[in-house]
């Protein structure tokens, strides 16, 4: 699996966690107008631009719960379509911490806040690289599937997709981004 580090730290801790290196900060809350918070960046970066870690669904909930503390989950199905639905979203290329332009999906509330998701791609089980980088995003939903035990539910989107983005079936072990929300 992709072991992957992210560089700033809330208390300057690191943690292994599995095959993942983990050290992250807590992001700052961006109200959108939505009925959540939505975090400036994805679990395990520094910046907005950031791919953060590639976890697994299960290892997604731990890192939220060590790490950012109460109060931080992966997001509904239903948040992310709010999400959508109640901001102008453009394809954007911003700069991550080493200055190297990535693409995804910038969202502008009605409110005038902003919110970046980068296109980061995807850790395929059991792989040592990423597939999709700056092309596809996908990040983990908090609902697992009830019909297949190894599944959870998860976003996708891309620059191509006409529909703006979809919801997936994804087996749990592969590694995808996370943003959290916070609230209700």
């Amino acid at each position: 699996m992709l072991a992957l580090t992210a560089g700033c730290s809330k208390d300057n801790d690191s943690d292994s966690i599995g095959n993942y290196s983990y050290t992250g900060s807590v992001a700052d809350s961006i109200d959108m107008g939505t009925s959540v918070e939505w975090a400036s960046h994805n679990l395990g970066a520094t910046v907005e631009g950031d791919s953060g870690v590639y976890v697994s669904w299960a290892g997604a909930s731990s890192l939220l719960s060590k790490y950012w503390g109460k109060g931080w989950r992966l997001p509904t199905e239903t948040e992310v379509k709010e999400l959508f639905d109640s901001c102008t979203v453009t394809w954007d290329t911003v700069l991550n911490s080493r200055s190297i332009a990535i693409a995804g999906y910038q969202f502008t509330a009605r409110n005038g806040n902003v919110l970046f998701l980068p296109a980061s791609g995807v850790s395929l089980t059991g792989s040592d690289s990423l597939t999709n980088l700056s092309t596809y995003g996908y990040y983990w939903l908090s609902e697992k599937h009830g019909s297949f035990l190894n599944a959870a539910y998860s976003f996708a989107f891309s620059q191509d997709n006409s529909d703006m983005y979809g919801i997936t079936t994804t087996n749990v072990s592969v590694g995808l981004n996370v943003r959290p929300v916070r609230g209700e």
